[in-house]
């Protein structure tokens, strides 16, 4: 069979496996110019197609490409017998290449893990050959695929309009299944999909109590009844746990719904093995993670056109796009030349519109031509690192995260899956997606700014309004003492404790002011000084003056939060320690690049070879050191201190 087996037609995909260009350089192709021939795996899958009618699934081969590297395929297919022969027929292929040779690696490093790679690499054999463009071909990858496919019903239609707890009780209550492919009954331990026919799935197979299905249900039910990439926790007819993941579109009609389809892959080795490693070595997690990430690339449905692929893509939630490279980079150079290349050369070719909108854009095309450098913030740590990984394994990445802008400039955070071509040793390009995790980042880094704050403010409470509370009641007792033998005394200490509740009170306005301000509201930093000035100053003796030069331009949030600190924290050294009665406040730009802050007071001073070593001034010379300012603190007895920050807003 083997000798007279040639290949007819195929796509691009299948002759990249074999190194070739396109599908037509594959046509004429027989099995014995790839086939190793005294592979074991060959004879079996040869024998196997024989014996079963021409039909086969998921069968492995060992073959050759056209440079001679050995080559692992997953093969599933069926023949035309026609007058009880066989005239050609229809088959897929899984590239399973790289698998196999790290099971090799493995196997040779930790032999006693070999089961537990060889089951999760079973879990990789799940792609469909092509779209169907007939009901007979659509049928027909129904019966074969190695996706578990299903149709469910409802006894009676539920109501949108009930509350989210109703509506997920008449889903536990109502749902039965319908009608499914032979994948999913063998995942459930029957014969035949018939068997299944009326099974309530959610009540019989879902383990009773599983929080993993709670949630799967309750997001399946307030995402109007469509979920992708849920798990759920079951158990087969034979009671064996089972693990899936989920994917549910449901048919909705008039403010009912009525049933749906779903398909369902089954992770259940990967679970039991993920288990026994956690169990058996902790800190592997993460990559059992990554390789959990790697399974979570299924298809909604079969389709049957290029028109129903076309809408999956561009409804998808994960932002997809296809790259390419202005030259082709060589994977034997050096990892930072290598780096360093894809920064200057990857380019956005192709994108759905849920990627455009990731950066602020409603137009996908809009995108086309972008770079790296357009998007990534180039001094994180964390590209770097996601590039370096991206490089090592082989330009391929799953589940790393970027640091990135849109292109209005506000940060954005994404986890990327990414897999490149690779020919004769160059990277040519390839296809990624995203998924957006600004909010998630975002709200981590809020809540740590605001455990900051939060601790900031206590301190100032502490070192400020506590203070002075407690030296307002040792005055107001001195007075009582002093009352009647030395009035004039009395009185001195009575307008002590006046001073000290002014200083109070400022700085009581101070913190107020600053909780009350919005993060955004930082940005302006001309409209925010004077304010500032005021509320500290009123009250108070000290006669306060602000001067702004230059032409006002917003800044970045944290930028300008970070300064208004260091003006705040100068104001209330000035308040507490200089004695002065007049304090200048002059803001100054220049052509948007540049900052210059002076705090000047006509208070007592210090000597200059004894600055004192305050939490005031530290707290100064540290965010000054954070932001890459220059700060001088000019002060002499007598004369008053001058506080400079000089700060570059480019880049």
């Amino acid at each position: 069979m083997s000798g007279v087996l040639s290949i007819a037609q195929a796509n691009d995909v299948f002759a990249e496996m074999y190194g070739l260009a396109k599908g037509d350089d594959a046509v004429g192709i027989r099995l014995t110019a790839v086939h190793i021939a005294e592979s074991e795996k060959n004879q079996q899958f040869i024998t196997a197609l024989a014996e079963n009618g021409y039909r086969i699934r998921n069968a492995e081969s060992e073959e050759i490409d056209v440079t001679g590297r050995r080559r692992y395929f997953l093969n599933s297919g069926f023949g035309f017998i026609e007058n009880d022969r066989v005239t050609g027929g229809w088959g897929t292929q899984i590239d399973i290449t790289e698998l196999r040779e790290a099971q090799q690696a493995l196997l040779q490093a930790e032999q006693e893990r070999s089961q537990e790679l060889e089951r999760l690499n079973g879990e990789l054999q799940k792609a469909i050959a092509r779209l169907t463009e007939s009901e007979e071909r659509y049928r027909t990858l129904f019966e074969i695929s190695s996706e578990g496919i299903y149709r469910f019903e409802f006894d009676q239609p539920i109501s949108l309009t009930l509350p989210e707890n109703e509506q997920i009780r008449l889903v536990l209550r109502h749902a039965y299944h319908a009608e499914g492919n032979q994948t999913l009954a063998a995942m459930y331990g029957f014969e035949s999909p018939e068997a299944m026919v009326g099974l309530r799935m959610l009540d019989e197979m879902h383990i009773e109590g599983s929080e993993q299905n709670l949630a799967f249900i309750s997001a399946w039910v307030k995402n109007k009844h469509q979920i992708r990439n849920y798990e759920s926790e079951e158990h087969d007819r034979h009671g064996d746990p089972r693990y899936f993941l989920n994917n549910v579109t449901s048919i909705i009609r008039d403010g009912y719904v009525y049933g749906g389809w779903a398909s369902q892959l089954d992770i259940t080795e990967l679970r039991l093995a993920q288990q026994a490693l956690l169990r058996a070595e902790q800190e592997r997690s993460q990559e059992l993670e990554r390789l959990n990430g790697e399974l979570q690339q299924a298809i909604d449905r079969l389709t049957e056109s290029e028109e129903r692929y076309r809408t999956l893509f561009e409804i998808s939630s994960e932002g997809i796009y296809r790259f390419e490279f202005d030259q082709l980079i060589s994977i034997h150079l050096s990892i930072d030349q290598q780096i360093e290349l894809i920064y200057r050369h990857w380019r956005v070719a192709e994108a759905n519109t849920t990627y455009a909108a990731m950066y602020g854009k409603d137009n996908p095309e809009d995108l086309v031509g972008l770079r790296l450098t357009d998007f990534h913030v180039a001094e994180s740590e964390q590209n770097r690192a996601f590039l370096k990984a991206y490089v090592e394994s082989g330009y391929q990445s799953h589940s790393i995260e970027s640091h990135e802008t849109d292109l209005s400039g506000n940060p954005r955070y994404f986890l990327n899956n990414v897999m490149t071509m690779i020919k004769d040793g160059y990277a040519i390009g390839g296809w990624a997606s995203q998924l957006d995790i600004t909010e998630l980042r975002l709200a981590q880094q809020a809540l740590l700014e605001a455990e900051q704050q939060r601790n900031h403010i206590a301190r100032e409470i502490h070192d400020t309004l506590a203070q002075s509370f407690g030296g307002i009641l040792t005055q107001l007792q001195a007075a009582d003492y002093f009352a009647e033998p030395n009035p004039d005394k009395a009185q001195y200490h009575r307008d002590r404790a006046k001073t000290l509740a002014q200083q109070g009170l400022a700085e009581a306005r101070r913190s107020v002011w600053n909780l009350s301000q919005a993060g955004s509201e930082y940005r302006d930093l001309a409209t925010l000084l004077p304010q500032i000035l005021q509320q500290m100053t009123t009250s108070t003796p000290l006669q306060a003056h602000y001067t702004q030069l230059g032409t006002p331009f917003l800044l970045d949030p944290d930028l300008g939060m970070n300064l208004l600190r260091m003006v705040q924290e100068s104001i209330t050294n000035v308040l507490r320690h200089a004695e002065a009665e007049r304090l200048d406040l002059t803001l100054m730009f220049y052509d948007h690049q540049q900052i210059q802050l002076s705090i000047r007071d006509n208070g007592r001073g210090f000597n200059q070879q004894h600055i004192p070593q305050g939490f005031g001034l530290i707290g100064l010379q540290q965010r000054a050191d954070r932001l890459g300012a220059t700060l001088q603190i000019k002060s002499e007895l007598g004369q008053g201190t001058t506080i400079e920050i000089l700060l570059s807003t480019t880049p």
